[in-house]
Parts: structure tokens; sequence; C-alpha cells
């Protein structure tokens, strides 16, 4: 069985160069380098799809032995656990006739963090490095109300778990950054800022707030 999933895996990477299209999300999981799956062998993988998709709860192991699975594997969307502190998403958003492909990894400890990254179905980065700036501090209050937030009251740092929706083409971006403070040491801007953005690709490489 692992001699043929090894088969499947290895045909699987070959059909980018052969010029067919990977379609699904689990297609683009299964022959995504290395450099953007550093903790889950190709082998792994497949044998993930192959528990979720016969409804197995087994956890396989990453590279660090921390187990990990798929929760999630819509034909656009995939979301995987890498251990018990940590998720990818893996998302199919349509632009312009072509692929672009999402990758959202979030850090659940000591607060949900996520950072985004954007590939091509050849799996080269989009906007240089891949990754794209998240919103910040100010980006969560309204411009109406930014005068009134004062820049030294402003977050220090800034916590934001993102959440990609590939039917309606747009990020959630949920502002976790209260967590971060007790009651005493809490900003007053925290008081203005916005519990979530939507923010959608304007495919030049940066996200854009919907209006």
């Amino acid at each position: 069985m692992r001699t043929l999933r090894i088969i499947i895996m290895a045909l699987a990477a070959l059909l980018p160069a052969a010029g067919a299209e990977a379609r699904t999300a689990a297609d683009f999981f299964t022959s995504a380098p290395s450099s953007v799956m550093p903790l889950l062998k190709p082998a792994t993988r497949l044998d993930m799809l192959d528990y979720f998709n016969h409804g197995v709860d087994t956890r396989s192991k990453n590279s660090f032995d921390g187990p990990a699975r798929v929760v999630l594997n819509d034909p656009s969307k995939l979301v995987i656990e890498l251990g018990q502190i940590s998720t990818v998403q893996l998302g199919l958003l349509e632009q312009k006739g072509d692929t672009v492909v999402v990758v959202i990894e979030t850090v659940r400890t000591p607060i949900a963090d996520s950072s985004i990254r954007l590939y091509g179905k050849d799996w080269k980065p989009l906007a240089g490095t891949g990754a794209v700036a998240m919103p910040v501090a100010a980006d969560f209050i309204p411009k109406k109300d930014r005068r009134r937030a004062d820049a030294a009251d402003l977050p220090a740092l800034m916590f934001v778990r993102a959440d990609f929706d590939p039917a309606a083409r747009t990020f959630t971006m949920y502002n976790n950054v209260a967590e971060y403070y007790t009651a005493d040491e809490r900003p007053a801007a925290l008081d203005l800022m916005r519990p979530s953005m939507q923010m959608r690709y304007d495919g030049k490489g940066a996200l854009r707030e919907v209006k």
C-alpha cells in the first residue's frame, strides 16, 4: 500500500511539468514542495488524506513526531492540524482565469496569530517571498475614529487570526490583541478597534480591505 501511495505521489508531482493542472486543494497539498510544507513528507500527506477520506481518526507524525491530521477537505480548501498549537489552511483563489494558492499558517499560542503566503499554481511565490502584509492595529479602527486613537496608545503588538473563504474570495481577519492585555494594562485604543475585518486580494501581491 505504501509503495502504491509513493507511486501516486510521484505521478502527481509530475503533472504540472506535463502541462496538467492540479484542480483541488488536496492536489496542491500533495504536490507542495518541502519549502511550503516542511514538516510533512509527501508520503505522510497522502496518508493523512487517506485517513480523512475513510473517516479514520488517526494522526500522522510530522517531522518533529507531533500529531498531524486533515480536518477539512473541500475542493477549494483544505485544513490540517500540525500538533496541538498550529493549523494550516490551503485554499484556491480563482483570480482572472488563473489560480492563486493561499497558505495560511496559524499558531495558537500564546494567542492565535496567522501569516499568509500566496503562490502561483506552479508554486512560485507571488509578491517576492509570497508573504503578504497583515493588518496592523490602526487598520481595525474605523477611519472616523482614527483621530481619537493616540499613536502612543495603540497596541505595541498585534495578533490577527486569518480565515479564507474561497467562495466569497475574501479573508476574514480576527482581532485577537485584547487577549494579550490584563485589565490594568489594556490600552484605551482597544475600545475603538473592530473585532474583525474583511479583506480581498488585489491581484498585485497585497490584501485590501473590502469596503
